[in-house]
């Protein structure tokens, strides 16, 4: 069987090839889907403080060409800092990754260090059992895919000894769209391995997230948090993916030539 295979060649829209069909991934589904005020905040915020670090530079452009060069570092100022944190999150997953299968891996960089230091805290508290981890998932009836973290048999409060998914965040927060992103996870109807061997999908019984941050949580470095996957919020995820459909396929074909003024023959005696 193929292995289930992310498309990046547009790595605004992401998409899994499954034997089952071409989904949509569920973090572009809630990315083109789910409105993001506090991300344009944000994005404004990283410019200003670009151009305040950028003084000299604003000073010395005097030519066209110049002003266009320096225009463009500082609307790129969000974007070169959105990939650096993506790209931290990502080494960081990957190293965790190896870490839970046994497989070798580069040693940590300063930067990724303190995240190790962080995961190795919540393994060491929590004790976790792993299932399964980074399984591609797929939908094919609500038509999405996607990558899960992991699951694992955990010791919770109030529930006892239980399958948990849980998702781990780098950011600087975690934000209310996990709920989503998890919610469907919950809902896959096919699961597979790395080599594109299908295995049955894991049945959890709550869902997670695992904030590693260890400039925040300075005594652990992490903290674990219960997250609302119930069918109230799989229906946002479902909404939000065909807003997503729409802004990224559909809102393309919903305008028309413009139309010539002039006589309708088709009404001519």
């Amino acid at each position: 069987m193929t292995a289930p295979f992310r498309d990046d060649s547009d790595s605004d829209v992401r998409y899994y090839d499954t034997p089952y069909g071409r989904f949509m991934s569920v973090t572009s589904c809630i990315s083109h889907g789910v409105p993001k005020q506090i991300l344009m905040r944000w994005a404004a915020s990283e410019t200003a403080k670009s151009a305040l670090d950028s003084l000299p530079r604003l000073i010395r452009a005097r030519t066209d060409e110049q002003k266009k060069s320096t225009l463009t570092y500082l609307r790129m100022a969000s974007e070169r800092k959105r990939d650096e944190a993506a790209e931290l999150g990502s080494a960081v997953h990957n190293a965790l990754e190896a870490h839970v299968l046994g497989t070798p891996m580069p040693e940590p960089t300063d930067e990724q260090r303190p995240f190790m230091w962080a995961f190795e805290n919540f393994v060491r508290t929590w004790q976790p059992e792993w299932e399964a981890v980074e399984l591609v998932l797929c939908n094919e009836h609500d038509e999405w895919a996607g990558a899960s973290d992991f699951w694992a048999w955990l010791n919770m409060p109030t529930f006892g000894r239980v399958l948990v998914l849980g998702d781990y965040k780098t950011g600087k927060n975690i934000y209310p769209e996990i709920a989503l992103q998890l919610a469907a996870y919950r809902r896959a109807t096919h699961a597979f391995t790395r080599d594109g061997t299908e295995v049955p999908v894991p049945k959890a019984d709550m869902a997670i997230g695992v904030h590693l941050r260890p400039d925040k949580y300075k005594r652990t470095g992490f903290r674990v948090l219960p997250i609302d996957t119930s069918d109230e919020t799989y229906s946002y995820f479902l909404s939000a993916a065909h807003v997503a459909r729409f802004t990224t396929a559909a809102s393309k074909n919903v305008i028309g030539k413009f139309i010539e003024p002039g006589k309708d023959e088709s009404h001519a005696g």
